[in-house]
């Protein structure tokens, strides 16, 4: 218990918040099993570089629960290679699977002051952008402020784009 406190202490106030109104969420539906998951079992990301990448990989594991769906499960800083570039991805999903073409998406966290500042910053995006979706790997990018001001519906849109490329493939 002395760990889970010391690394909630260590949050965000943002995520302390989301964390108050999952368990009074759950609370008022008396799903106590929730709440113990809550609790005991959802891991604090500790890989994430940024404030705005621990609220949405947060905001993405509270929406799995309330979705219960836990199929759909990101993991931070995944490095991937594409052609001779290495990239760090700030949130990734990759399908489960044995597939030659597994589905993949990125979840880029654009804070202003590390994107689009500058041209050159824009057109190294794009490029890097680009090069993934030629590898196969989907990328969504959202803003600080729309993780910060929305986490719940960025982590709900986010969770229906890969479910949708899920029952797509599996209709195929």
């Amino acid at each position: 218990m002395r760990d889970f406190v010391k690394r909630f202490n260590s949050m965000p106030d943002r995520v302390k918040e989301m964390f108050a109104d999952a368990i009074e969420y759950f609370a008022d539906k008396k799903d106590l099993w929730s709440i113990i998951f809550l609790v005991q079992v959802i891991d604090f990301p500790t890989e994430c570089e940024s404030p705005i990448e621990q609220i949405l990989w947060y905001a993405l594991r509270l929406m799995a629960l309330r979705l219960n769906n836990f199929d759909i499960r990101f993991d931070s800083q995944v490095g991937v290679k594409v052609k001779e570039h290495h990239y760090r991805l700030d949130l990734f999903f990759e399908e489960d699977t044995e597939s030659d073409d597994p589905v993949m998406v990125a979840v880029e966290c654009d804070g202003h002051d590390f994107h689009e500042k500058t041209k050159e910053q824009v057109e190294k995006r794009n490029v890097r952008d680009m090069e993934l979706k030629k590898a196969g790997v989907d990328v969504l990018h959202y803003s600080g402020s729309q993780i910060y001001n929305n986490p719940y519906s960025c982590a709900k849109e986010i969770i229906d784009y890969v479910t949708k490329l899920l029952s797509d493939k599996r209709r195929e």
